[in-house]
C-alpha cells in the first residue's frame, strides 16, 4: 500500500519554525512502505562500488558542527530504527502538490513533490507487487515518522534524463529526484530516537526538539561510491536494483534510465546521479 499523501508542506523560516530534523537519502537505497506504514529503506548490498554511511549532525548557530554519530559499513542485523517517542507519532506521509496524475513537463510542478522519484513498481502495468531479496538489502533502515519529499532534483540544464526500454527511448523524464528527504516536526516534549546495535550492545541516540534559534539536526544516509565518477555514470542504476527484485517481469527488466550530460558540468553539479528508488510508494 503506498505511503499516505499530503498536499501541505509546513513553511520554513521565517514563515514557520521549519523541521526539527531533516533526513537525506542518497545512493542505492530502496524505499518502500511496510505493513505498519513506516518507510523501509533497503540498503543495496550487491554492488561492491557502493558503501553505506550514516552521519548525524546537530547544526547550531555557530559552525562548525561536529558529528554526533558516524556509521560506516554494513549495519548489524538489527538495522537502524528512526522514530518519534510519542504516544501519537505522526507516521510517514509523502508530499504531493496535487492529487492528479503527475506531469513532469508542467512548469508549475513543485520541486519538492515526492513524485520526481522513480517508482520501479509502476514501470510495467503487469508487474505483480515486487518482492525484495532480503539478503541483498538487509539490514534495513526503518524510518517510522517523517514527511517524504524530493530534497534535490537533477538540473535539466546540466543533465538530460530519459527512460529507456530495451535500449530505445520510452519517454523523457526531464528531471528525477537525486536526493530524497524526510522532514520531522517535533512537538513540545518529543524527541527523535535512533536505535541500532554496535560494539556488543544496543545503542541509542536522542535528538530533542530544536531550540528556536537552532537549525535542524541533519541525518545523512548515503549508499554511493566513495568517489563519484566525473562523467557519465559507469553503471546502470536500474540493473543494480533488479538484482534484488527476483519477481521483476521481463518487461520491467527492459527499462533503464539514461543520463546525458549537458554543458561543462563542473564539480558539484548533478552530472552523475546515484539515486534512491521507490518500490510501491
Amino acid at each position: 500500500m503506498p505511503f499516505n499523501a499530503t498536499q501541505e508542506f509546513p513553511p520554513d523560516p521565517p514563515d514557520g519554525p521549519g523541521p526539527d530534523v531533516q533526513i537525506f537519502l542518497h545512493g542505492l537505497l530502496m524505499l518502500s512502505p511496510d505493513q505498519n506504514g513506516a518507510c523501509q529503506v533497503g540498503v543495496h548490498r550487491l554492488s561492491i562500488q557502493h558503501k553505506l554511511s550514516v552521519e548525524v549532525r546537530v547544526k547550531g548557530t555557530v559552525p562548525p558542527d561536529p558529528p554526533l554519530l558516524r556509521i560506516a559499513g554494513t549495519l548489524d542485523s538489527a538495522g537502524l530504527k528512526i522514530g518519534v517517542d510519542s504516544a501519537a507519532p505522526p507516521g510517514i506521509t509523502k508530499f504531493v502538490s496535487d492529487n492528479g496524475e503527475f506531469n513532469r513537463d508542467d512548469v508549475n510542478n513543485d520541486p519538492r513533490d515526492f513524485r520526481w522519484s522513480i517508482d520501479l513498481q509502476t514501470l510495467d502495468p503487469l508487474q505483480p507487487p515486487m518482492l525484495l531479496e532480503k539478503s541483498g538489502i538487509s539490514p534495513v533502515i526503518t524510518i517510522k515518522d517523517g514527511l517524504l519529499y524530493t530534497a534535490r532534483q537533477t538540473n535539466p540544464l546540466n543533465v538530460d534524463v530519459k527512460l529507456t526500454k530495451g535500449g530505445n527511448l520510452d519517454k523523457t523524464l526531464k528531471s528525477v529526484a537525486r536526493i530524497i528527504g524526510a522532514n520531522i516536526y517535533l512537538k513540545e516534549g518529543e524527541n527523535l530516537i535512533l536505535t541500532w546495535f554496535a560494539e556488543g550492545k544496543n545503542q541509542t541516540l536522542v535528538i530533542p526538539r530544536k531550540k528556536a534559534a537552532d537549525r535542524p539536526a541533519l541525518i545523512y544516509i548515503d549508499n554511493s561510491p566513495s568517489l563519484m565518477p566525473s562523467g557519465k555514470p559507469d553503471h546502470s542504476e536500474f540493473a543494480e536494483y533488479f538484482k534484488v527484485i527476483p519477481n521483476a517481469t521481463p518487461a520491467t527488466k527492459q527499462f533503464d534510465v539514461d543520463f546525458t550530460l549537458l554543458g561543462t558540468n563542473p564539480q558539484g553539479t548533478d552530472r552523475a546521479p546515484c539515486m534512491p528508488a521507490v518500490i510501491g510508494g
